[in-house]
């Protein structure tokens, strides 16, 4: 890995929409778990694009590993596949030692998915965790998200109009 990461070129032609474009040409094959690795770094607008067409092919996945090789390479590359999915992201440093960066499970998806059924303090609470991780996860290099807007601030409601339950935790 050592000799691998210092004979490494850096600089240009990394550009996530092109891991879309293979997921269309190869959608009927139904993915199961999509491994991404990379070294580089992308901007808003490649970020901005991937989203988009993850959306317009439907690509979907079981779970996404996104790896990250050295120092150029960063986490959000692999979210427009990951922000509906769980799975995780590692780190690989320039001596080739692995680190955990972050992971999404389906619990913590399943939260987000029931957001709306959230009625109550005590059941908030419980569930924070999960919210906060997989909110984190669906909004990472995102400008704006007005559908998680609208849930969240219906949720703010739900729990602010329950005047009997105590508020602290």
């Amino acid at each position: 890995m050592e000799s691998f990461l210092s004979g490494a070129k850096l600089g240009g032609g990394t550009d996530s929409y092109l891991i879309a474009e293979i997921g269309r040409e190869r959608k009927s094959d139904k993915f199961e778990h999509l491994v991404i690795v990379t070294d580089g770094g992308v901007g808003s607008g490649d970020i901005d694009e991937s989203d988009n067409r993850v959306k317009q092919y439907e690509l979907q996945y079981s779970f996404v590993s996104t790896y990250i090789i050295g120092r150029g390479g960063e986490e959000s590359l692999g979210c427009p596949y990951s922000r509906g999915y769980p799975g995780v992201i590692y780190h690989i440093d320039m001596k080739g030692n692995e680190r955990h960066q972050a992971s999404l499970s389906r619990e913590e998806q399943q939260a987000l998915k029931d957001i709306n059924s959230i009625d109550k303090w005590r059941i908030f609470k419980t569930k924070y965790l999960n919210l906060f991780n997989a909110i984190r996860a669906r909004c990472l290099r995102k400008e704006s998200d007005s559908d998680l807007m609208d849930k969240l601030n219906n949720l703010k409601s739900r729990i602010q109009d329950i005047g009997s339950e105590q508020r602290f935790w």
